[in-house]
């Protein structure tokens, strides 16, 4: 599996589709690919879209399972509390 230091020492002129792929798609950390996609300016308007696209890919995967999380935690919120001894420190 590539790493991040497989990414970082790729040069901007060395960037394809195909190895943009090859080296971001097996990374399960979605924040750090989605930074190292838009860290990179390149000449090649073909490549800068594959970068911007697995950035909206990752953005858009974590964005859903923090909605999920939330949705969650509101139905455990729904759930009736325990109720709180008295403060008795006053």
């Amino acid at each position: 599996m590539p790493s991040p230091v497989d990414w970082s020492s790729l040069l901007d002129t060395e960037l394809t589709a195909e190895n943009v792929h090859q080296s971001l798609d097996p990374i399960k950390d979605d924040l750090w690919v989605a930074a190292a996609c838009v860290d990179r300016i390149l000449d090649d308007a073909a490549v800068q879209r594959v970068l911007l696209d697995i950035a909206l890919e990752r953005t858009t995967a974590a964005l859903r399972r923090s909605q999920a999380t939330l949705a969650a935690n509101d139905d455990d919120s729904d759930a009736p509390e325990a109720s709180s001894p008295p403060n008795t420190l006053a």
